[in-house]
């Protein structure tokens, strides 16, 4: 889901407690959160952030129960390929605060959000890249398939590592 242009709006049943994010000639923002704890972390991580964050004056960002009649932006994404495939990542559209990094580390903290991002960072790249860089020569990894696999695995899981794996077996003629 966009912060900008939310499709299907999420409901306040499912997210009882929100984030609201008053930015002056901008659209409020109603963050939704399943508990209030997330709720209150999110707004002390998002008021940590106006001071190092380009935002419009007079932003104000309070947390409490779901207001009716409000579209509600749903959680940031929870895994690498689900933030690469937002709308909202870097490049789709000129970013606003709180952007989809500004989110994902309100809602995962800084001890896992840089990783989730790095990730997702390596996935979009790899989606995007021209074709003819795309296609990878038998024996042109410079690190041992074996390494790269088990550093795959630690990073973005089994689903992804054997999907990737797939993907360079077949580029490469089967070889692995």
């Amino acid at each position: 889901m966009s912060t900008t242009d939310t499709t299907e709006p999420a409901s306040r049943a499912e997210f009882p407690f929100a984030v609201t994010i008053t930015r002056p000639g901008h659209p409020t923002l109603y963050l939704g959160y399943r508990f209030q704890h997330s709720a209150e972390h999110a707004a002390w991580a998002f008021t940590d952030m106006l001071t190092g964050t380009a935002h419009p004056t007079g932003t104000t960002i309070n947390w409490g129960a779901t207001p009716p009649d409000v579209e509600i932006v749903p959680p940031a994404p929870t895994t690498p390929r689900e933030i690469a495939e937002h709308p909202d990542f870097p490049g789709e559209r000129p970013p606003i605060f709180p952007d989809l990094y500004a989110r994902v580390l309100a809602q995962h903290g800084h001890d896992l959000a840089p990783k989730l991002w790095s990730n997702a960072c390596s996935i979009y790249d790899a989606m995007h890249q021209p074709e003819e860089e795309a296609e990878v020569e038998v024996g042109s990894f410079p690190i041992d398939p074996h390494t790269l696999e088990s550093v795959l695995l630690e990073h973005v899981g089994e689903s992804e590592t054997r999907a990737i794996f797939a993907a360079l077996g077949a580029a490469a003629g089967g070889a692995r």
